[in-house]
């Protein structure tokens, strides 16, 4: 067995098999480290040499979970779903993998759904009590397939039936004024999500190392991005307008909003003010995005351009934009002009 870290904490791996295994110890401290990574050694050849898997628990497939994925922007949301879960199933007396089952998850989901919000009464969306799904779905989908610590096929858990991903965007002087109606220096945020579709966080988080004038992009690391990867953009006319207005800030921040420092979120009072003022309702700053992504897809940006210029990573994510733009169908559409010599006033049917 071989040990080694992976930024501070120590990680073990052999092989079992003719098959490499790696397991995380969970701790930056080399002494336990190499005590637990000895057990989990000896249960590996254990189960490949009787062919005997120990019972698993949920919290031990959840932590294994997380640990390979703290590089992730969208950590601090799964670890939150994390804790919903251990209180969800600690409520069920459920420990184990193999006591989550669909009829429990459905529970629960049931339960959820129908709970009141603790701001504004009614009910949950369907869309927070999916992420939550989504968490658990993707954890005991790594248990099984990845993991390999229960045998068969995974589990599957579904979300809350017939609900559609909302999605709202703005027309161009619906943007112009929900900017008018924003306090000074929030209009160039606004403008900028538009311009990039870069998400909120961002925008708001921009700095000027990111900016290359020269060749006009921007790059966003990893560790910003929801899903884990650069992305590298080419920045339009609007965004270089916006960026060079705020060129001389003396602020490592492109948008310095917060004393000298970026703002961490756009406040529900600011935002609620700003759309009563514009008469505007149902709409959240990441519909800029969508609405940056459906300006494009009407102009006749094919769709795989715009899953890299939006940095999605499934194209699923895109597909909603599909039907925006049909411009590529129309040489198809009208072959049936032919049949029926519709250049000839159909004179060949008539």
């Amino acid at each position: 067995m071989k040990y080694f870290q992976r930024g501070s904490i120590w990680w073990g791996r052999w092989s079992v098999d003719g098959k490499q295994v790696r397991v995380s110890s969970r701790t930056s401290n080399e002494k336990l480290a190499k005590i637990y990574l000895a057990d989990e050694y000896a249960k590996s050849f254990k189960q490949e040499r009787l062919n005997e898997k120990p019972r698993r628990t949920w919290k031990e497939a959840v932590g294994r979970y997380l640990e390979d994925r703290q590089h992730l922007r969208s950590i601090g949301s799964y670890e939150d779903h994390k804790v919903w879960w251990d209180g969800e199933f600690a409520k069920r007396n459920v420990v184990y993998i193999d006591q989550i089952t669909p009829d429990v998850v459905r529970e629960i989901r049931t339960a959820e759904f129908s709970r009141p919000k603790l701001r504004g009464g009614g009910k949950r969306s369907a869309a927070d009590v999916n992420r939550k799904i989504a968490l658990l779905r993707a954890v005991i989908r790594a248990a099984y397939k990845e993991y390999r610590w229960i045998d068969g096929e995974a589990p599957m858990f579904r979300f809350i039936p017939g609900q559609t991903e909302r999605m709202r965007r703005l027309q161009p002087e619906e943007v112009v004024r929900l900017a008018k109606s924003l306090p000074e220096g929030y209009a160039d945020l606004l403008y900028m999500a538009v311009a990039t579709g870069l998400r909120r966080r961002n925008v708001l988080r921009m700095r000027w190392d990111q900016i290359d004038f020269g060749h006009r992009l921007l790059r966003v690391d990893g560790v910003q991005m929801k899903n884990g990867e650069t992305l590298v953009i080419p920045l339009n006319q609007m965004a270089v307008d916006i960026i060079l207005s705020h060129k001389d800030n003396g602020s490592e921040w492109v948008f310095p909003l917060n004393g000298g420092k970026p703002l961490n979120e756009i406040s529900s009072k600011v935002w609620g003010q700003a759309l009563q003022k514009a008469g505007l309702e149902n709409l959240r700053w990441h519909d800029m995005r969508h609405t940056w992504a459906s300006l494009l897809r009407e102009s006749g940006v094919p769709m795989a351009d715009l899953k890299e210029l939006g940095g999605w990573k499934d194209a699923r994510m895109v597909e909603r934009y599909a039907h925006l733009s049909v411009d590529h169908l129309s040489k198809h559409a009208v072959a049936i002009d032919s049949v029926f010599a519709v250049d000839k006033r159909l004179k060949a049917v008539g």
